[in-house]
């Protein structure tokens, strides 16, 4: 037969568990750190910028497949009557873009054809 000792154990009370920040608070407490070390240390921070530059170009490499996906799956749930629309504003804004930077482009040319910038006689 096999005893087991049952020995009353004192309850302990351990501290309240620590709450780890998550990213999206990292992030934004880097973002004001970011901001208050510029303005009271100025040009003394300018030695951070590559590992800024470094940490917006991760972001973006990880934001841009996602909005890009987002878009696929949301245009790919579209019906015909909704793909449809979506297609003619699209063709719309496009031929309006489209005119706007051809009356640019011609307003910038001279009569002889050559180009100059906008403001330049």
């Amino acid at each position: 037969m096999s005893q087991t000792n049952e020995s009353p154990q004192k309850e302990i009370s351990k501290p309240p568990k620590k709450r780890r920040l998550g990213l999206s608070e990292l992030t934004l407490m880097g973002l004001f750190v970011g901001i208050g070390c510029g303005l009271f240390f100025g040009e003394g921070c300018a030695r951070f910028k590559i590992l800024g530059d470094a940490f917006v170009g991760l972001l973006e490499m990880t934001v841009l497949p996602y909005i890009v996906l987002s878009l696929v799956g949301g245009i790919g749930k579209l019906n015909l009557e909704q793909s449809n629309r979506l297609a003619e504003k699209a063709i719309i804004v496009l031929l309006g873009l489209w005119a706007i930077c051809r009356r640019q482009a011609l307003r910038d040319r001279n009569c002889d054809g050559s180009a100059h910038p906008t403001g330049v006689s």
